[in-house]
């Protein structure tokens, strides 16, 4: 039993920044650029929820440009 609740522990501290990473993706794909990307860890979910963060910061960028009729 305890080495079962070990590992269910340790499945959500994977599956719970992927998670999070899917609905501000699905979110930012849906328009919502405030969403914010919420996730800082120096792994590969951390990677690229960093990636996804830049990209939002350079999308916004460009629509505010497109706006102005730059």
């Amino acid at each position: 039993l305890l080495s079962w609740l070990a590992a269910r522990r340790q499945a959500r501290r994977i599956t719970r920044p992927i998670e999070e990473l899917q609905a501000a993706a699905n979110a930012i794909a849906g328009g919502d650029y405030a969403r914010p990307v919420a996730i800082d860890s120096d792994d590969e979910i951390g990677r690229v929820a960093s990636d996804v963060r830049r990209h939002v910061a350079r999308g916004k960028i460009a629509y505010r440009r497109a706006r102005q009729g730059r």
